[in-house]
């Protein structure tokens, strides 16, 4: 399907955007890799510009648990993008840079103004953030799934215990 391809290249343009304004991310590769750009990661600390960001994201042939050790690059990723963003004052001196990358890739009904006064409120609030993450566990499958209609995909299917730990980590940290 044409929009939901449409969609996913929109995505990836905008993580390519926001590293590229961030100045490239600093990720962990827990071993030796070539991404598809043809860029080779060290095992250890790896800075990317956005392009290599998002092949460090998405590569899952280069390792034995393939999809599985995707969804952890993907995660470190995020926390890089997140890490960047929160230190060394960063956002105070780039959160133009940022929003600018970010024109017209997300919709609200907010205007300029009211954006960057919620930006200067969160940089007070940022101490406070940290990122947690869990990862289902489960078995290979074939199947159709929503991105690719009428294909027959590789799927995991969750165990249930896996999903269990996972609700019950998110119910723990919305009551904290």
């Amino acid at each position: 399907d044409n929009n939901i391809k449409d969609k996913q290249k929109n995505l990836e343009k905008i993580l390519i955007d926001l590293v590229n304004a961030l100045g490239g991310v600093t990720v962990y590769s827990d071993q030796n890799v070539k991404i598809y750009t043809g860029k080779k990661l060290k095992k250890g600390y790896n800075t990317l510009n956005g392009e290599e960001a998002l092949a460090f994201a998405r590569e899952r042939h280069a390792y034995s648990d393939g999809d599985n050790h995707r969804g952890r690059n993907q995660q470190e990723v995020i926390r890089a993008i997140f890490e960047k963003v929160t230190s060394g004052g960063n956002i105070l001196t780039e959160y133009t840079n940022i929003l600018e990358a970010m024109d017209g890739k997300f919709a609200t009904n907010m205007d300029m103004d009211q954006v960057l006064s919620f930006v200067k409120y969160e940089l007070d609030e940022l101490s406070s953030y940290s990122i947690n993450s869990i990862q289902l566990k489960g078995s290979g499958s074939m199947g159709e799934t929503y991105s690719y209609p009428g294909q027959n995909l590789w799927i995991m299917i969750p165990n249930k215990s896996s999903i269990i730990k996972a609700h019950d980590k998110i119910t723990a940290l919305l009551n904290e």
